[in-house]
């Protein structure tokens, strides 16, 4: 897909988070993903009479889970698959904040390091951004209005402890509202996952004379469980995944060697729900081995929209400092330095990649 132009990003909108997964998909540049998230997000409660499925904290969360999806993807395509690119020649082999993997300094990822380390602020500071443009038009066509009149809403309550709420809630585990989003979004919004659940409840028949096959019966209650916040297996996503294989082993065992073979058998809604489960449970996995690693390393740089950009723009020169981002998450967070130290490791940074291009034209 070619990159994205500005026109195309005014014309983003919220829309569900199932329809976010699956645009942002479709989406190869990783700056691209980036702009795309920053605009969906802010547009999320633009219209006063929609009922959104989830929250804005929520919202943001999934989108970070998204966005280290891909970075998961990525890394494993870097040091796996990638022949022609050399991992020592990038941002990664040196700087474990960083989430596109393919960026080459820290200004290509410092956005992105922004929205993972601190993304209340990152956004405040892009809502911000949004409406002072749109202001400075001559003329407001189209979405601009709403969107501009949603960003001055949404910059009053987007801050760093609007990070700070979110963050906790990451580290306690939100296993179960990722599984149910990634599930809407292979069935493409809330309405199909919901109908997909109901295709799969047991029938009065079935209840009554137990007709239920004993893999069956057992996935009904592990997922009637896992969604139970009162049950002992809540978020278990384990045992889920054992009764989901268990489920289709069953299934398969049912079929003819012929279509098995084939592959031709048609999949029963129970069936196909057993598939999708176990897809959204396995891509939680291999996001979980990432997500609170780089998320966490990206909160201790501390960064703020005045650090982003005097790193983005060294050349400006002095810039207004903040106060050092203080979210006491847990006990296992160290003490962010104070601003002045942080600042200089920001220039050595910069130096350090101002004398790497200055060898590059010299060879």
């Amino acid at each position: 897909m070619p990159k994205l132009t500005k026109a195309q990003l005014k014309d983003v909108k919220y829309v569900s988070m199932a329809d976010y997964y699956r645009a942002v998909d479709q989406i190869e540049d990783f700056d691209d993903k980036m702009a795309f998230t920053t605009r969906y997000l802010l547009s999320h409660g633009m219209d006063e009479d929609v009922q959104y499925d989830y929250s804005i904290e929520e919202a943001i969360h999934l989108a970070r889970v998204k966005l280290m999806d891909t970075h998961k993807q990525l890394k494993d395509k870097l040091y796996n698959e990638d022949q022609e690119t050399n991992p020592d020649s990038l941002l990664i082999s040196k700087d474990e904040s960083t989430v596109n993997p393919y960026a080459k300094d820290l200004k290509e990822d410092i956005d992105n390091q922004f929205f993972m380390g601190n993304p209340g602020e990152y956004l405040k500071a892009k809502a911000e951004k949004y409406a002072a443009e749109i202001e400075g038009q001559n003329i407001e066509i189209g979405l601009d209005k709403p969107f501009k009149e949603n960003c001055i809403r949404l910059s009053k309550t987007l801050n760093s402890d609007k990070s700070m709420e979110i963050a906790k809630a990451e580290r306690k585990g939100m296993t179960t509202l990722n599984i149910q989003a990634r599930l809407e979004a292979k069935y493409r919004g809330r309405e199909g996952f919901r109908r997909a659940q109901d295709l799969i409840k047991p029938g009065f028949i079935a209840k009554v004379f137990g007709t239920r096959s004993t893999a069956g019966k057992n996935l009904d209650e592990v997922w009637a469980a896992f969604n139970n916040p009162k049950h002992a297996l809540y978020g278990n996503k384990e045992a889920l995944g054992k009764a989901a294989t268990e489920y289709l082993a069953y299934k398969n065992s049912k079929k003819s060697a012929a279509e098995r073979m084939a592959g031709l058998a048609v999949k029963e809604p129970k069936e196909g729900f057993a598939a999708n489960l176990l897809e959204a449970i396995q891509a939680e996995k291999a996001n979980e081995e990432v997500f609170l690693s780089v998320t966490g390393e990206c909160y201790k740089s501390g960064l703020t929209a005045e650090k982003v950009d005097s790193i983005k723009s060294p050349e400006v020169g002095a810039v207004k400092k903040r106060e050092p981002l203080d979210l006491d998450l847990d006990d296992e967070v160290e003490e962010r330095d104070n601003a002045t130290e942080i600042d200089n490791e920001v220039e050595a940074v910069n130096d350090k990649q101002a004398e790497k291009e200055e060898d590059s034209v010299n060879m």
